[in-house]
């Protein structure tokens, strides 16, 4: 089975379980926080020759200090980072210029964790009700709602994690899991 993309381009990929920057793989289970920084530059050098040019409007070089100080000053843009929280503390991840493909990483990430949250609230209640669980008992421990807890019950039925029957008394759909056996 093939492990689920959550964004995958600029050297950063979000899986089902990891996050993976240029070559380095952190996996979600220690990732406790994510957020994008904002760097804004530092436009005193810029504003400081825009200074010169305007001391030294009466000589032709003033003109031109003036001009490309107003120029760098155009041209200096904010870069964002991509920050993760981890139990070792934050670490800024990745840098860009384009605050929305930050942003579009971040919310992968927050998806792809929310996604292992939720698989690991639904492995502690198949233990704890013996590996039957119906559509509202699936809802109820993973926050979901009915409809989204029975695809996501279906999707362990595809998967072979559990097989699934409708009780003749109830007429309600059961979900059983096996244990799967190590290769």
């Amino acid at each position: 089975m093939a492990e689920q993309v959550y964004f995958d381009g600029k050297g950063v990929r979000v899986t089902a379980s990891q996050l993976i920057v240029d070559d380095t793989v952190y996996p979600l289970s220690k990732i406790r926080g994510v957020e994008v920084e904002v760097e804004n530059p530092n436009r005193m050098q810029p504003l400081l020759c825009i200074f010169a040019g305007v001391l030294l409007l009466i000589v032709v070089v003033g003109i031109i200090i003036l001009v490309i100080g107003i120029r760098w000053w155009m041209s200096q843009e904010p870069v964002y980072w991509l920050v993760v929280q981890t139990e070792t503390g934050r670490k800024r991840v990745k840098r860009s210029r384009n605050g929305q493909a930050i942003e579009s990483m971040k919310s992968a990430v927050l998806a792809a964790i929310r996604q292992l949250q939720i698989m690991a609230r639904l492995i502690q209640a198949v233990k704890e009700r013996e590996g039957v669980l119906t559509v509202p008992d699936a809802a109820a421990v993973t926050g979901l709602s009915n409809s989204d807890a029975h695809v996501l019950l279906d999707q362990c039925v595809e998967n072979g994690f559990a097989t699934r029957y409708t009780d003749p008394r109830s007429h309600g759909i059961i979900y059983t899991f096996t244990k799967r056996r190590s290769s």
